[in-house]
């Protein structure tokens, strides 16, 4: 990806340790407008659009909390559970 590259190159100029890898790239990222960011994407190629994604659908999925399953309950015709649906 043609910003990763970029933004690796001028990270390396200024750090040399990734101890602020993540707040340089969201700070860089912040300052960009919604059609900056489409540009980027449009950028990518099919491999790394997937790519992509996924590492962002994983990473969300490993930052939720887990929400504890509770099984569904028999409705009655009171009128908070009316309400409800």
């Amino acid at each position: 990806m043609k910003i990763a590259d970029s933004l690796a190159e001028l990270y390396k100029k200024y750090f040399e340790t990734d101890d602020y890898l993540p707040l340089f790239v969201h700070s860089i990222i912040e300052q960009m407008d919604h059609k900056d960011l489409l540009q980027i994407v449009k950028h990518c190629q099919e491999e790394q659009l997937q790519e992509f994604v996924a590492n962002y659908i994983i990473d969300q999925i490993q930052h939720t909390p887990a929400k504890p399953i509770t099984p569904p309950t028999t409705y009655s015709n009171s009128s908070e559970q009316q309400k409800a649906l």
